[in-house]
């Protein structure tokens, strides 16, 4: 009878919580797992879909329906959820004209949500609740639009302290916010064309910001609680065993501990830096420089991941912009440096790629140097230059630098694999001291042109041009003097049929970088370079061929490179350069054909939409309204479109931008339109109004 009673008592209170609805909850929670209410949940929903039931009862029977599901076990309802979800659904349906209704059903629906997830794996009952939901979350009323937007998850889950639940948080909502970027971007191209979207976006992540982003900032302020000082540490019980075994007899040991100590630098740096074994571990390291090639190598790597984490640390505590004086590995520096030159002129250092994984660790020692090391770092940089001169010297005896310049390159002695790892050791370098390898440039140059003009060894060639455009990145116009050689080089080897055709998409590429580092000063230049881009945008290949598809693509990657680079290279205030991007101006017509020709072509990849899309927001950014006309046509708003669907952000970014810039131009053309038009009206209308002669 007490059942009946509380059940009969739902609707009838005044307060704005029901204790019918607690009292409801609390006997069906202990009822219903020992089967004596079977028919409770028939009588809650009846009470919802009824419509002559009143507001106060469908209210109340809702929260009752809730604080049952939010206490009892999932599993016991399961069997019942069409019935609970039918109820909940009709009491959130926008229809229903009371709010205290549908935040109750909003609520309840929260709660119900562990025991219906076989309702959610049903394409037609999933759309539906997914509807409702999101019709409560634009309700006028707050509270109904906060409990929807905790119905679609996330704002719990991203608070749970499973990483996994609340990875899975994090991941919906970066879900919602991807679709409705895609929304907006059909929403512009719908503009564009005049015609009203397919789908409007309600924009949630926008409604939801003001949940989600407590949230975020809470998960990234977490940390892991640090270990206890007394607490046991494996990794640090184990570290003079794993040093120890860098001396055992068997190679295979040795080279799974040198991988292993490698691993240890890279992701447990505090570890290996440890006074206790920092010693110990730099002399195992160094005497295993002499190993064979394969532990060798990864002593190497164990190096370069020890230099970065060193600098890191130091940088952490330094109060000197962040760049320190001194660092753990100060006093090994000289010594770690020889033994890794003397590991990079190992007569074996091609096996297992230890010549380069030597210079790779060098490279990383100099990146990462402390203040108190820059002598080394320019003793390790005049050794290399010292191994260029041995390796790339003319065999007559007594032959100079300036011999080398003048082109007696017929007579020059190569050490085959050593070059071409060593031009990628010093376009490292290049990399670490930035503007400061100017002093070395003289000395270099006339190396850098026997490796170019050696371009019967594709791959030394291949890494010279990769250097040169390393050093256009650095030293800018510190790079003049030399340029009327290197164009000259780089022009001979395209139009050398000897050459592998893999180089000339380097070198294309090249030129763009050249006409960033000179700014205006490439303007020279520009006649040759423009005819020969002209030139590689023409080539046509065999289309039945993957491998010549393959190149194709990386031409006309390079080609849109190096426009880019020549358009970006030469913009700026100074006569010289507005000189040279009118005399561009008359290829503008023929790279935008091109583009078109890109945006056609079934082989096109992405890479090629992503430079094309770019190349079209800088020639819009640099000619204006002179070019309106050759943009604002099928093919290249066909580029673009393609750029704003593509998956890559890069891309899409790009794409979206050089549509704002097409469409900013568009509008202040058409406002200078109105303006001169409106003048010329109002003259009109002021002949007229004058008195005749």
């Amino acid at each position: 009878m007490t059942f009946l009673q509380c059940l009969a008592a739902l609707g009838t209170e005044t307060t704005t919580h029901s204790s019918a609805a607690q009292c409801v909850a609390y006997i069906a929670c202990a009822e219903i797992p020992a089967l004596q209410w079977p028919d409770l949940m028939e009588r809650l929903v009846e009470n919802v879909i009824t419509p002559n039931k009143t507001e106060a009862c469908k209210r109340s029977t809702l929260e009752g329906i809730g604080y049952i599901c939010q206490d009892i076990d999932p599993c016991i309802l399961a069997s019942q959820s069409n019935a609970i979800l039918t109820a909940i659904v009709c009491g959130m349906k926008k229809e229903e004209p009371s709010d205290s209704v549908r935040l109750a059903a909003t609520n309840a629906l929260l709660n119900s949500l562990e025991f219906t997830k076989h309702n959610f794996d049903v394409d037609n009952e999933r759309n539906y609740i997914m509807q409702v939901v999101c019709e409560s979350t634009q309700s006028p009323n707050p509270q109904i639009r906060v409990a929807a937007l905790q119905c679609l998850i996330t704002l719990g889950a991203m608070k749970d302290s499973v990483p996994e639940v609340a990875l899975q948080g994090i991941e919906f909502w970066s879900t919602v916010c991807d679709e409705e970027i895609d929304l907006a971007i059909d929403v512009a191209e719908c503009f564009e064309k005049g015609q009203p979207p397919a789908v409007s976006s309600m924009f949630y992540a926008k409604g939801a910001l003001q949940f989600i982003v407590p949230i975020l900032m809470e998960i990234l302020a977490q940390q892991d609680e640090s270990m206890d000082d007394d607490e046991w540490n494996p990794i640090e019980s184990a570290m003079p065993v794993i040093i120890e075994l860098l001396r055992d007899e068997s190679p295979a040991v040795r080279d799974t501990v040198a991988w292993t100590i490698g691993r240890v630098c890279e992701t447990l740096p505090e570890v290996a830096l440890h006074e206790a074994y920092l010693v110990p571990l730099l002399t195992g390291l160094v005497e295993g420089l002499s190993s064979e090639p394969r532990v060798a190598a990864n002593i190497c790597w164990a190096f370069s991941s020890l230099a970065e984490s060193a600098y890191d640390a130091a940088s952490e505590n330094s109060g000197h912009n962040g760049e320190p004086r001194t660092y753990i590995l100060s006093q090994y520096f000289n010594v770690i440096t020889e033994r890794l030159l003397a590991t990079s002129s190992r007569p074996d250092g091609g096996q297992h790629n230890l010549r380069n994984a030597a210079y790779s660790a060098l490279m990383a020692l100099m990146r990462s140097a402390a203040q108190d090391c820059y002598c080394e770092v320019q003793r390790v940089m005049l050794a290399l230059m010292s191994m260029f001169r041995t390796t790339t010297t003319p065999a007559a005896e007594g032959s100079g630098d300036q011999s080398v310049i003048n082109g007696e390159t017929d007579k020059t002695k190569f050490s085959d694999g050593v070059q071409e790892d060593a031009l990628l050791a010093v376009s490292a370098l290049v990399e670490a001291v930035g503007e400061s390898f100017v002093k070395y440039v003289n000395d270099f140059m006339p190396i850098l042109v026997i490796c170019l003009r050696n371009h019967r060894e594709t791959q030394v060639c291949m890494n010279a041009v990769g250097l040169l455009g390393d050093m256009c990145r650095v030293l800018n116009k510190n790079l003049l003097p030399h340029c009327d050689g290197l164009i000259t080089i780089l022009m001979e080897i395209l139009q050398d049929i000897n050459a592998h055709k893999s180089l000339r998409p380097a070198i294309l590429s090249t030129f763009g970088d050249l006409s960033l580092a000179l700014g205006s000063e490439f303007w020279k230049y520009l006649p040759i370079v423009l005819e020969t881009l002209s030139q590689a945008t023409q080539a046509e290949v065999n289309l039945e061929d993957p491998d010549m598809v393959e190149y194709l693509n990386s031409l006309r990657t390079s080609c849109l490179e190096a426009y880019t680079g020549i358009i970006q290279g030469l913009k700026g205030d100074g006569p010289q350069s507005t000189a040279a991007l009118e005399f561009v101006a008359g290829h503008v017509s023929h790279i935008l054909s091109f583009i078109q020709h890109i945006g056609a072509d079934s082989i096109t990849t992405e890479d090629l939409i992503s430079a094309s899309c770019g190349l079209i927001g800088d020639l819009v950014s640099a000619y204006g309204s002179s070019i309106l006309s050759l943009v604002e046509v099928d093919g290249i708003a066909s580029v673009l479109q393609r750029g704003r669907r593509a998956k890559a952000s890069r891309t899409k970014n790009l794409a979206v931008w050089a549509t704002k810039e097409i469409r900013k131009l568009k509008n202040t053309t058409n406002s200078t339109t109105s303006v001169s038009n409106s003048s010329l009206s109002h003259t009109a209308t002021t002949i007229q109004a004058s008195p005749s002669g």
